[in-house]
């Protein structure tokens, strides 16, 4: 699925802990290492869409929309490439 910024992305797995700065989320059998900025974004992931994510985050961390964009659309493309999200259809 090609991911844009109507695309309502939903978090999948648990989370384990944090071990050398790095978030170790499970999903089955499977555990992943991920980035703090990789977490925040999973952590938002509710079923919002991703337009909704960014202005949350901008508002949140005070960081224009415009600079979180790409970021997010990349990192969610990518949790949805290892199943740690999937995408929520109206």
């Amino acid at each position: 699925m090609k991911v844009d910024l109507m695309t309502r992305p939903v978090r999948k797995g648990d989370v384990l802990g944090i071990e050398g700065g790095e978030y170790i989320v499970s999903l089955g059998e499977e555990l992943y290492a991920l980035s703090p900025a990789a977490f925040y974004i999973w952590r938002m992931c509710n079923g919002r869409s991703i337009n909704e994510l960014i202005d949350s985050a901008s508002q949140e961390l005070g960081i224009p929309r415009e600079e979180l964009e790409d970021l997010f659309v990349n990192v969610i493309s990518r949790l949805a490439e290892f199943g740690l999200v999937e995408f929520k259809s109206d």
